[in-house]
């Protein structure tokens, strides 16, 4: 098989965190301009975003029916401030699917290589007593699989979620 590692992709992941961390400034800078002035809470997902969208076209469809102190303005720049991140988040998760995509090679083939380590490992930390301590770290992991495809009822043993120093 095709050894297809780039060890000079390392380097890149600084680059990459640093510009997510501009995108995630440009973004907060892009909403810091904006001021709670309502009662308004609770989460507003893709049907409330539809709603929102509705209201504000029919309230300038149908402007007599509101208030002379309904805020006409603020209503829609925060109706388009939602909507722009509703477009904020689905460019976002895009990339992240995207790079799942092609990222699935390292994430299948890293668990092919960490079920083979554990396979020795279990059978080493029987042997060896000097294995046990990283054989029980990682050894719930493997029986919370199990579990959750139904192969087992096992309960967890240990809640240590780093190896021994």
């Amino acid at each position: 098989m095709e050894q297809r590692e780039n060890p000079s992709n390392r380097p890149q992941k600084e680059e990459i965190l640093q510009k997510i961390t501009e995108v995630g400034d440009l973004i907060k800078d892009y909403f810091s301009s904006y001021v709670k002035t309502t009662s308004g809470q609770g989460r507003v997902g893709a049907a409330s975003l539809e709603f929102i969208k509705n209201c504000h076209k029919y309230s300038l469809l149908t402007p007599g029916i509101l208030s002379v102190s309904f805020p006409k303005e603020d209503f829609e720049a925060k109706k388009n401030g939602a909507v722009d991140l509703f477009d904020f988040i689905k460019a976002l998760n895009d990339i992240v699917v995207e790079a799942d995509v092609s990222g699935k090679i390292c994430k299948n083939d890293s668990m092919y290589y960490s079920n083979d380590y554990y396979t020795v490992l279990k059978k080493e930390s029987g042997r060896n007593n000097l294995y046990k301590p990283y054989f029980q770290v990682v050894e719930p992991f493997y029986k919370k699989s199990k579990t959750d495809n139904g192969e087992s009822k096992k309960k967890k043993t240990s809640k240590k979620d780093t190896p021994p120093t």
